[in-house]
């Protein structure tokens, strides 16, 4: 996949050049990196750096430039870009969906899961994402987080949208930024 498919120009400041480099996955663990992998810094650590263009990173994208002796993108934001990335990597399936995002300080899950209840009861089968798992319908999927990263996002929506779901559910923080490009992308449809 060239990278001009999953990172949004308008995020660039500097090595657009890149952007017609072919990457195989992303990530932003340096550990899993592998090669042809562009790999998303969301630090500026020379030793996640390092440890990605070791497994094989053909492309750092970073808040700053660095100078690794590999193709470098910077971004304005590398968390945001990790995620509409990952969005994209799995043909953006949050578009595919309708989103009922709740946020706030004391029960966020439970409302997101009456939320979905009410909604499968109207004939609109709904996944939700919360801290004590996530549901495909009226199918339980353990999480072993309370937030899922931006690619784990990704994958669950795609796994939504795969299985018929019409509307997702989230509790979220207000920053989450695979949360926010997913409800920006549903807004403006």
């Amino acid at each position: 996949m060239k990278l001009y498919e999953l990172i949004s120009k308008n995020s660039v400041l500097s090595g657009a050049e890149y952007l017609s480099l072919d990457a195989e996955s992303i990530t932003d663990d340096s550990r899993k990196s592998k090669p042809l992998c562009a790999f998303f810094a969301a630090t500026k650590s020379a030793d996640h750096i390092s440890d990605a263009l070791r497994r094989g990173a053909c492309v750092i994208v970073s808040e700053s430039a660095v100078d690794v002796g590999a193709p470098c993108i910077t971004v304005k934001n590398t968390r945001h870009a990790y995620a509409v990335a990952c969005e994209r990597a799995r043909g953006c399936p949050g578009d595919k969906m309708k989103l009922v995002a709740v946020t706030g300080t004391n029960g966020k899950t439970s409302v997101s899961l009456i939320t979905a209840h009410i909604l499968n009861y109207a004939g609109k089968k709904t996944g939700v994402i919360g801290t004590t798992g996530n549901y495909i319908g009226d199918k339980f999927v353990p999480a072993s987080y309370t937030t899922p990263p931006p690619d784990a996002l990704a994958e669950l929506l795609m796994k939504m949208a795969d299985e018929g779901c019409g509307v997702w559910s989230v509790k979220s923080s207000c920053d989450n930024p695979s949360v926010i490009s997913c409800a920006k992308n549903s807004a403006r449809r």
